[in-house]
């Protein structure tokens, strides 16, 4: 199964939850000129696992796109909450002067 990422780079992650029972993926560009070379800046989709055989298990449930941040981090808080750490500027590599907001979603 291809997993789909509009960059580059590929997927930035993928995280099952604690259950075992979803995951996401995610990807991002890392600057605020992304519309230079993407339509959006970061990406998120979500996936349900079904009690199927091989690939029919694996079913997406949403896709969600932001042109206002990219993503660094994105972790579990439990089975429908996730907590993504981003931010808006640019990314030096070395994480000097990038300031980080901390945002939580409830996934439905």
């Amino acid at each position: 199964m291809i997993l789909p990422s509009n960059y580059d780079g590929g997927l930035g992650g993928l995280m099952l939850s604690p259950l075992c029972k979803q995951f996401i993926t995610y990807s991002s560009y890392d600057g605020p000129d992304y519309a230079e070379y993407y339509s959006d800046r970061a990406e998120i989709i979500g996936y349900t696992l079904v009690n199927a055989k091989g690939l029919d298990a694996v079913k997406a449930t949403f896709n969600f796109f932001t042109k206002d941040w990219s993503i660094t981090k994105i972790v579990w808080v439990d089975e429908h909450t996730i907590v993504l750490k981003v931010y808006e500027g640019s990314h030096g590599g070395d994480d000097s002067g990038v300031k980080y907001t901390y945002l939580k979603t409830i996934l439905k």
